[in-house]
């Protein structure tokens, strides 16, 4: 009995000393409570995304932007707001979109798979200070889609994996760095 609580001692002494030392901080690789998302912002108006010259598909950019609203509101504790009450500005704009075959069935000489890129510009932008939160030029998104029989993903299809992974990937870009 006397030796379980002597070692409870150590431990809670060792761990005491470890977490004053500062052995758990966001600044050497450790945990932390704080936010992942500058907290000098509280609200956030999101433009609609808009599409390069170069891009010729239509409703990209309101589907693009629709996944970025909802991934904002499900993964940071911002509130949407229009630009007069925002305290951020967040503008996307695909600058090109690539379609790529990756493999052909031998018999038919259709396409297996397809790879999808978005190339795309995210600024995030502290409407309060003017100052430039995130600047990313020629962010780049792809997946892969299966255009025939079984699954018969069409370029809606296909696209739409991409846009909900750019609009996951946008909002990651919003973090703060560690």
């Amino acid at each position: 009995m006397m030796k379980s609580m002597i070692y409870t001692l150590v431990c809670f002494l060792t761990l005491s000393t470890l977490l004053s030392a500062g052995g758990c901080g966001p600044s050497d690789g450790g945990y932390t409570t704080a936010s992942l998302y500058p907290t000098q912002v509280e609200s956030i108006c999101i433009d609609m995304t808009v599409r390069g010259d170069a891009v010729y598909r239509r409703n990209l950019e309101t589907r693009l932007t629709e996944a970025i609203v909802k991934q904002v509101q499900a993964e940071t504790s911002y509130v949407i707001r229009d630009r007069e009450r925002a305290d951020s500005l967040l503008r996307t704009e695909i600058t090109e979109v690539r379609q790529n075959v990756m493999a052909f069935n031998p018999d038919t000489g259709n396409p297996i798979d397809k790879q999808m890129t978005f190339v795309m510009n995210i600024i995030w932008l502290d409407l309060d200070t003017g100052e430039e939160l995130v600047n990313v030029q020629e962010f780049t998104v792809t997946d892969i889609y299966i255009p025939p029989i079984p699954l018969n993903e069409d370029f809606f299809g296909g696209s739409q994996a991409v846009i909900e992974k750019a609009s996951r990937r946008i909002v990651e870009q919003m973090q703060t760095d560690w």
